[in-house]
């Protein structure tokens, strides 16, 4: 049957709330939540995480994780996802996604396979610099495009190869 309490409690914790139990809970259906924390006091080790997804259906197609944000008017000042990782009681930036789909990396970004494809909008390269270990840039548009280095005065742009460079038009 259907179990329902007129206890409005909240949880802070594992033992305090409307409902409790020392046990695992079960659903095979939805679950509903206006606010979902999970909180893990256990000591994480490269098998484990504090949350966890998995879709084992054999002939799997969607997304394990979707996440979706609807307003009627806002702006891209909120994040969809943030990372971070505290240490030493200090909270650092890993990563985010903020509203308008901006991704910042504080470690920068690493693609071990497929390349990077930027469309429009172009990208932005801060501190640290770009770095290509194989392959090549395209700029692969029938328009005019342009390749722009603002420096202060005696550092100028370098382009340098141990074979040569090759300029042509």
């Amino acid at each position: 049957g259907i179990i329902v309490t007129a206890s409005q409690t909240d949880s802070t914790s594992t033992t305090t709330g409307s409902i409790i139990t020392a046990g695992g809970m079960g659903i095979a259906k939805r679950l509903t939540s206006a606010q979902l924390e999970v909180a893990n006091s256990e000591q994480l080790s490269p098998t484990t995480a504090a949350a966890y997804f998995r879709n084992s259906h054999l002939s799997f197609a969607g997304n394990v994780l979707l996440i979706e944000s609807s307003m009627q008017a806002g702006a891209s000042s909120f994040n969809l996802i943030q990372a971070n990782i505290n240490k030493d009681l200090t909270k650092v930036l890993k990563f985010e996604v903020d509203g308008s789909g901006y991704v910042t990396a504080a470690g920068g970004a690493n693609v071990l396979a497929g390349g990077v494809t930027v469309g429009a909008g172009g990208a932005t390269v801060a501190a640290g610099g770009l770095t290509i270990s194989a392959g090549s840039i395209a700029l692969t548009s029938t328009a005019a495009q342009t390749i722009t280095h603002t420096g202060s005065a005696n550092n100028g742009l370098t382009i340098s190869s141990g074979g040569g460079v090759t300029l042509s038009g």
